[in-house]
């Protein structure tokens, strides 16, 4: 199973400190850990140092994933189009990156039309990118992802550009694939409730620094919203035992 610990993680763009010694507890495989804080907190520098994408000081202590490239998957949060590409193309492309050979075998074609399938964008797969509103390319940017077949999942904010249905259907969807093959998934979120509801653990960034992390009904307090969000709030728990932010007003 793999497992993933931050250790002191720092990173800084230009002589800005925009990470401060992160440190996390061990994250496991099959858990879905919600990255949550303000506006301009770090989240998004947080995913591109574990991706290996900038430096810094502290350690990305990975166990138990596949030797090579393509353990870490990361979506970032700014999706680009290809105007010459379909959506089929994009995410066939994506998958053979990390292949040892560009041929293409039937199990690559049953791989893709299954994600597809079960983002429920199926019907896009021969409409062109650039045709596709916000929300139905970042859906395609999960599929991406997740053609790779990572063991660990980065997702920057997935589903800022959705509606509500489509938001709780990614989520819902991106926990059974964590719970069902043991992927673990880091998804940088704003909206608490659906932290509460759809994920494991939680990290709270802010200032560049890790105030708090571990299970999300421990971690999500009305004392963290007053400390790091400056809103005064209520934590009810309805008939099912499910959490629920409760807005008062603002601090």
């Amino acid at each position: 199973m793999v497992k993933l610990r931050l250790e002191r993680l720092g990173a800084s763009y230009g002589g800005r400190k925009v990470l401060i010694d992160v440190s996390t507890p061990t994250f496991c495989g099959g858990e879905v850990v919600a990255v949550v804080g303000p506006n301009a907190a770090g989240k998004s520098t947080l995913f591109k140092r574990i991706a290996g994408l900038i430096d810094g000081p502290g350690r990305v202590v990975l166990d138990g994933a596949r030797k090579g490239y393509g353990s870490i998957g990361y979506m970032p949060q700014d999706i680009s189009a290809n105007a010459r590409m379909t959506v089929y193309e994009s995410v066939l492309l994506t998958r053979k990156q990390q292949a040892p050979t560009w041929m293409v075998h039937d199990k690559d074609l049953a791989k893709i039309d299954t994600i597809l399938a079960s983002l429920g964008i199926i019907e896009l797969a021969f409409r062109q990118l650039s045709e596709l509103s916000g929300g139905q390319r970042q859906l395609v940017s999960i599929a991406q992802t997740l053609a790779r077949e990572p063991e660990v999942m980065l997702m920057d904010e997935p589903t800022s550009a959705l509606d509500l249905h489509r938001q709780i259907q990614v989520l819902d969807f991106m926990r059974k694939q964590a719970h069902e093959r043991g992927l673990l998934v880091f998804i940088a979120i704003h909206d608490l409730n659906q932290a509460l509801h759809f994920t494991d653990q939680v990290v709270v960034i802010a200032g560049g620094t890790a105030r708090a992390s571990g299970p999300s009904c421990n971690v999500i307090t009305e004392q963290i919203l007053r400390e790091v969000y400056q809103i005064d709030a209520r934590i009810e728990r309805c008939s099912q035992g499910i959490a629920h932010v409760i807005v008062d007003g603002v601090v």
